[in-house]
């Protein structure tokens, strides 16, 4: 049923939240559930941990926002326990902000800034290096499905970041989609300047 909410003096009506069925999870995806499990019976959180515990879930990396090819795509699959399902949860919605993890770093800054070559200045040691963009298919057009494919692929990326300790250095170029992700994986934030205004040097 609708509810009523008060926003900056205006009432609002919202929507009532769709059942689990009119969001797809039916019979159809219950069997998929199922033989995911059994072929993957370990949570993967846990795993990038060396824990062994049970997964009791079937979760999409990439969250599927209603995309039919994501929502199928097997290999947006992951098994995970409850725990590494609401954390994750958690850090993709922006509920909680993860502490800083040593040695990871994610730089911005508009195209020409020079954020490969920091980044190719920067890598020594460093576990883990990663162009966003590029993953995402902001860089060209591409058909749909190599699309939804580069998300699951950016979704891998962000998801280890959830569940390790591990070293990155990521590019996003959007500052604001920069800090949010930093928020939910614990990084710094590099923003370099423009070409034209000392390309290659942070602000």
């Amino acid at each position: 049923m609708p509810y009523r909410a008060k926003v900056a003096g205006r009432t609002t009506v919202k929507p009532p939240r769709r059942t689990s069925l009119e969001r797809g999870y039916d019979r159809q995806w219950r069997n998929a559930r199922a033989e995911h499990l059994e072929v993957h019976p370990w949570c993967e959180g846990c795993l990038m941990r060396s824990l062994y515990v049970r997964a009791s879930l079937v979760d999409h990396i990439e969250p599927h926002r209603d995309d039919q090819l994501l929502f199928w795509d097997r290999d947006n699959f992951q098994s995970l326990c409850a725990s590494c399902h609401s954390l994750k949860s958690k850090y993709e919605s922006f509920a909680v902000r993860r502490d800083p993890v040593k040695g990871r770093t994610i730089v911005c800054g508009p195209p020409g800034s020079g954020k490969t070559t920091w980044l190719q200045s920067h890598k020594e040691g460093i576990d883990h290096t990663f162009d966003m963009d590029e993953l995402a298919g902001m860089a060209f057009p591409l058909p749909h499905e190599i699309h939804m494919r580069m998300l699951v692929a950016r979704g891998k990326v962000l998801n280890r970041m959830y569940f390790t300790n591990e070293s990155a250095i990521i590019i996003i170029t959007d500052e604001r989609h920069a800090r949010r992700a930093a928020a939910s994986i614990g990084a710094d934030v590099v923003r370099l300047r423009d070409r034209k205004n000392g390309g290659g040097l942070p602000f």
